[in-house]
């Protein structure tokens, strides 16, 4: 029993270490990347995210997104296993998807975005930087509580895979170690359908959920301020 509550101990702190290192990535994106760049990232991650999803407008693609959402962004923590062998790689892939989101959740392309789009349905509506930071947040918030966790896990379930590696090379120099390969990759795995079973639930909350929140904020701060 002590042991299972020391290996669930050590997973919440390691996976509060590596989400603390994709906040503070996104951070430091949206305060030292330029914003003529932020926009340009914002702006090719818009026309990608239209290929991808294409056009919602019927039931049926709605009954989709979801669906579509989860496979891409299982895609990403896949990629971030599979780049577990590198031992380098899949934290350098985390890393880049940190500095993604926070550069583009910052580009000015997008404030404008959101601020005409609100002006041209409530036209009323005035709004400060204050109330536009609150309107992202409530934007990314419902989804992002186990997107961004869920990531997260799967960098988790590819660091266990470089762990074991490193100690497979430090055993065939000499070192006394003992590597248990299977337990590592069934760990490992089970982490990584974890991940899957969260980025699924992220998925749905994003589509069923997020706009919902995020229009109750906006109506909110339109009409009762």
């Amino acid at each position: 029993m002590n042991n299972i509550n020391n290996d669930n101990m050590r997973l919440i702190a390691q996976l509060s270490i590596i989400l603390l290192i994709f906040i503070l990535t996104g951070v430091l994106a949206s305060l030292y990347t330029p914003a003529d760049y932020k926009d340009y990232l914002y702006k090719s991650f818009s026309e990608q995210a239209k290929s991808i999803l294409g056009n919602f407008s019927g039931e049926i693609d709605i009954l989709q997104l979801p669906l579509k959402i989860f496979a891409n962004n299982l895609m990403v923590a896949l990629v971030i296993y599979a780049l577990s062998p590198t031992i380098i790689l899949s934290w350098g892939f985390y890393l880049y998807q940190a500095f993604m989101v926070g550069a583009i959740v910052s580009a000015p392309a997008l404030d404008y975005e959101i601020i005409n789009s609100i002006k041209t349905n409530m036209p009323q509506c005035m709004l400060t930087e204050d109330n536009l930071l609150i309107i992202k947040l409530s934007l990314l918030i419902p989804h992002g509580l186990l997107e961004i966790p869920g990531i997260s896990l799967g960098l988790l379930a590819g660091t266990m895979i470089s762990k074991m590696i490193i100690d497979l090379i430090r055993r065939a120099l000499g070192a006394t170690i003992e590597v248990r390969i299977r337990d590592t990759v069934k760990k490992s795995l089970k982490l990584l359908l974890y991940a899957a079973v969260m980025l699924l639930a992220a998925a749905y909350i994003e589509t069923f959920i997020t706009p919902v929140v995020g229009g109750l904020v906006i109506a909110i701060i339109c009409f009762m301020r």
